[in-house]
């Protein structure tokens, strides 16, 4: 499996919601994962397949709990710096991130930061 596709399934694992339409997991995927939307559709692939998500008629469900995978919750820290928020590459000054894992995802700004669904 690639690194892409295992940061992929370690993100969906720990998206904070049980439920996203196609276009969003899509976009969520993009945002922190990868560009390429054929790589996208193979993390997809291997996640339902893994049944870390459901395929529903209008909506993924998101069940780490049955997948058998043993994923951390993410880590959400924030620091008061100036940066720039990976997702609307608007100017911030208190920027949040995220670990998973071994990975860390930001900076992001207040709002982003819950568009990405990794925090309330």
């Amino acid at each position: 499996m690639s690194d892409k596709i295992q940061a992929g399934l370690e993100l969906i694992a720990v998206i904070n919601t049980e439920h996203l339409t196609p276009q969003e997991l899509r976009k969520i995927l993009h945002y922190l994962i990868t560009k390429d939307w054929n790589l996208i559709g193979k993390i997809i692939d291997a996640a339902i397949e893994d049944k870390l998500i459901e395929r529903g008629e209008k909506t993924y469900r998101i069940i780490p709990e049955v997948s058998g995978f043993e994923f951390r919750k993410p880590r959400v820290r924030s620091t008061k710096e100036r940066g720039v928020c990976m997702l609307c590459g608007k100017q911030i000054s208190l920027c949040y991130y995220v670990d998973i894992m071994s990975r860390t995802y930001g900076p992001f700004g207040s709002t982003c930061i819950r568009k990405v669904r990794l925090m309330e």
